[in-house]
């Protein structure tokens, strides 16, 4: 089987370019956002991204949009905003200077105890002679009385002061910085060796004091993540991880600095779905798929909002995809923008989805087909809590094992792609009520498991079956009951059976209808009623029998037929001459009885491609082939013809 351009919409290309009837594969259209896509190598950034004499080739000027900068680069930027300041001030950090106290136990205890104690005076002290002075005994004592009293009152007061500005101080490295209305807050810290002061979101201090900021960020960062379940505490604390990276990343690096979310008001529970933890998903997207190897970065880990890590791009018809976060919105009850829509097809993803994009909440369209290397079944499991899912698209992604039980549980769904992967067994029971679906792909896998299932899903327009194993009837119900919506039908090179339903021609929506490699038996049922949609009718190498029923010329708009390879006879029917919409029509490697080269050919003067091979032709090639001028391909192979082969007029 060819495989289609990733980027290309190709519904009709056995129609429109007269592609070879060995595979005629109808119907594969590429879904959802990104249908209009053209090959990656035409993509050009937008106007709104180029110089202004941008002609549509080579741009020195325009922006290298896949060289985004590596964690390092970012701490190297970081380091330079920090450089200048003395050792002294990170000596006489308050931060540090609480950490060291806090280490060594009881802070106002350690205090007292380092005072010297009344004996110690004593002892410390001589007098003249030898002899004690009564005088300056008293002296002393009123002097050590009035220093404890002070010592007592004001070292909690000093401790409790500095105590407040670390807070403080913390506060400003946790809490403030770039929120998702892309706004930026800013801190400052002095000290005796120097001062430093960033409005660009984050502590930009000396080497100590913004360790020790991030240290803080970093841990409450963890403990977050971790109460709310989106990551394990021991994937986070292991450096080869994904989530270890994008939790160093938004912690230390991120120079967004965007705000951790708080308590709410019952002061118990964290609110788990924030844009915090949606940047950290898309963080652990990128690290877990090796986002520094993808086609287009897509302003993926810079510091702006994530929703604005997209790029858009123009095809060469015009048209403008967006990929990345193609979009984002404020759902009702919400007071920040969340991530509605993932586009990255043909990307260059590799590894495998991350659990964590599961706390996109309200994504709705995940779109990332034609990424080979995004591999293996766990690419699913995080898919299971994305209820407001519509649009799922991953054709062409390596995915292996069986469809999961919880798909079943994403009703929101209209639109899944999971074709030309390596998934395989059964399909779970619950996979038939997404009664919502409109367009399902599971084609090219190794699924098997009965089609009448299939007719539970009533709402769908396209449905592509084609190479697996799926097996059993095509029964009148799923066309009288199941399928009455349907515009797209592929179920070819399968192992179904039976005689075709007598109503197989009954939905009149029906544009496409493939069914060719399987093990049909029996006659092509009537077309009682004329059927102006269906243009695409491929029943090619099964096993039916008998005639082309004579009224085939009920399909008024029928462009292509393909017969060949079954046990069909002759006579043709007395109504084809009628069939003049027939673009592609192949006979070939039927059982009919000796005969010419049938007259009504003469009247299809819209064919573009005739296969009569294998037919058991006789006598000479009529003069009126000649007259066929838009025939591309004629293939009279394995007949008994004779004669010159006529000119074209």
């Amino acid at each position: 089987m060819s495989t289609p351009n990733p980027f290309e919409t190709s519904g009709n290309n056995d129609v429109e370019n007269g592609t070879d009837n060995s595979d005629s594969n109808a119907g594969q259209f590429t879904i959802g956002d990104v249908e209009d896509v053209d090959d990656e190598s035409t993509l050009q950034p937008p106007p709104s991204v180029m110089t202004s004499n941008y002609d549509g080739g080579e741009d020195e000027e325009a922006p290298v949009h896949d060289q985004l900068p590596t964690p390092e680069e970012y701490k190297a930027k970081m380091d330079q905003h920090s450089a200048g300041h003395s050792a002294a001030f990170a000596q006489f950090s308050p931060s540090k200077v609480a950490a060291e106290l806090s280490e060594a136990g009881s802070v106002v205890g350690d205090v007292h105890d380092q005072l010297p104690t009344v004996d110690e005076y004593k002892s410390s002290k001589t007098f003249e002679g030898g002899k004690k002075s009564r005088a300056g005994l008293y002296t002393f004592l009123l002097l050590f009385l009035a220093t404890a009293i002070i010592t007592a009152v004001t070292v909690p007061l000093v401790l409790k002061e500095e105590e407040k500005q670390e807070s403080q101080a913390n506060q400003s490295g946790f809490v403030q910085g770039g929120g998702s209305s892309g706004s930026s807050g800013s801190s400052s810290t002095s000290g005796t060796g120097g001062s430093s002061t960033s409005s660009s979101g984050g502590s930009t201090s000396g080497p100590a004091t913004n360790t020790n900021v991030n240290r803080s960020r970093y841990q409450k960062t963890i403990d977050y993540l971790v109460d709310i379940g989106i990551s394990t505490r021991e994937e986070l604390e292991d450096p080869s991880s994904p989530q270890y990276q994008a939790a160093d990343w938004i912690a230390n690096v991120d120079e967004y600095q965007i705000a951790l979310p708080v308590e709410v008001d019952n002061g118990s529970d964290l609110i788990p779905h924030t844009p915090f933890t949606e940047r950290y998903a898309l963080a652990v997207f990128y690290y877990a798929t090796f986002g520094n190897s993808w086609k287009y970065g897509l302003k993926f880990m810079e510091a702006v909002d994530h929703c604005e890590w997209f790029m858009d791009f123009i095809t060469t018809s015009g048209s403008m995809v967006r990929m990345g976060v193609a979009q984002c919105e404020t759902p009702s009850g919400f007071e920040d923008n969340l991530v509605h829509k993932l586009v990255m097809p043909n990307n260059g993803l590799a590894g495998s989805i991350p659990k964590e994009i599961s706390f996109l909440h309200r994504l709705t369209h995940l779109v990332l087909p034609f990424n080979a290397d995004l591999v293996g079944s766990s690419s699913l499991d995080g898919l299971h809590a994305l209820t407001y899912l519509s649009d799922l698209e991953l054709q062409y992604c390596g995915l292996t094992g069986q469809i999961p039980e919880f798909m079943g549980n994403l009703r929101a769904l209209t639109n899944v792609g999971f074709g030309n992967n390596l998934l395989s067994g059964p399909l779970p029971s619950s996979f038939f009520g997404l009664t919502n679906l409109e367009l399902l792909g599971l084609d090219d896998n190794a699924l098997t498991g009965p089609i009448g299932p299939f007719g539970a899903l009533t709402n769908l327009k396209s449905l592509y079956l084609e190479d697996n194993r799926f097996s059993g009837e095509l029964t009148s119900d799923l066309f009288s009951d199941g399928w009455t919506n349907i515009v797209e039908l592929d179920l070819s090179v399968n192992i179904l059976d039976g005689p075709l339903p007598s109503n197989l021609f009954s939905v009149t929506t029906m544009e496409v209808l493939d069914i060719h490699g399987n093990n049909f038996v029996g006659p092509i049922p009537e077309i009682t009623v004329p059927h102006d949609n269906l243009f695409f009718l491929a029943l090619h190498e099964n096993k039916l029998d008998w005639r082309i029923p004579e009224t085939i010329n009920n399909l008024v708009n029928l462009a292509h037929l393909d017969i060949s390879k079954n046990n069909m006879e002759i006579p043709f029917p007395s109504t084809f001459p009628e069939m003049t919409t027939l673009r592609y029509l192949f006979t070939g490697d039927n059982p009919f009885e000796d005969h010419p080269i049938p007259e009504w050919v003469a009247s299809m003067t819209n064919l573009r491609e005739l296969s009569m091979k294998a037919n058991r032709l006789t006598g000479t090639i009529p003069a009126f082939i000649g007259g066929l001028t838009r025939l591309q391909v004629l293939d009279l192979d394995r007949n008994s013809l004779t004669g010159p082969i006529p000119d074209v007029r």
